[in-house]
């Protein structure tokens, strides 16, 4: 019986790992795309410009505590409960035909968001997980198609709930073209 020569996984390491790579970097670039975007048409009803400063103020704080907390105490980490952190969102009309509702839930920790929008008698939900984050969680994601409720004045009501039944609002109008 001839002897069967062992072929090394070296190689299918290294291709693995560069497979790993590549994703997780268009990963990253595809999520720095998608928060960057900016438009003329997003909502005014979103925090002023010191409401903005003083929530990146606290979060900063709170992130640098929740930090020391998880540095110095263990290897587990635990997000912080909901607190009355103000929301916010705001949308984006995209040129697929969709409008793409951004979110901003504070140090809200978990449970689900659902949004609602209007344009006069038409109306149409979703819903989505919220994504806990030291800095500020968001909801999953929306893109709500245009032809849902048509063109015109758009009004766009979120309501995140915790797993523990607390619940925040936000709205916000937008008109689409």
């Amino acid at each position: 019986m001839a002897k069967q020569k062992k072929r090394s996984k070296k190689p299918i390491y290294i291709l693995a790992s560069l497979l790993i790579v590549v994703a997780l970097g268009l990963l990253v670039a595809a999520k720095s795309s998608l928060f960057s975007h900016s438009s003329s048409k997003t909502t005014s009803n979103g925090p002023t410009p010191q409401q903005q400063k003083q929530a990146s103020a606290i979060n900063a704080q709170q992130k640098q505590a929740y930090i020391e907390k998880n540095t110095s105490n263990s290897n587990t980490t635990t997000p912080p409960p909901s607190n009355s952190s103000p929301i916010s969102l705001s949308a984006k009309e995209e040129t697929n035909g969709t409008v793409t509702v951004y979110t901003s839930l504070g140090n809200f920790s978990d449970g689900t968001c659902k949004l609602t929008i209007t344009n006069g008698t038409r109306s149409t939900s979703q819903t989505a997980d919220v994504i806990y984050q030291p800095q500020s969680s968001i909801c999953a994601g929306f893109s709500v198609p245009i032809d849902s409720v048509g063109k015109g004045q758009w009004t766009l009501q979120l309501t995140a709930t915790s797993s523990a039944g607390t619940s925040k609002e936000a709205s916000a109008q937008l008109s689409v073209q």
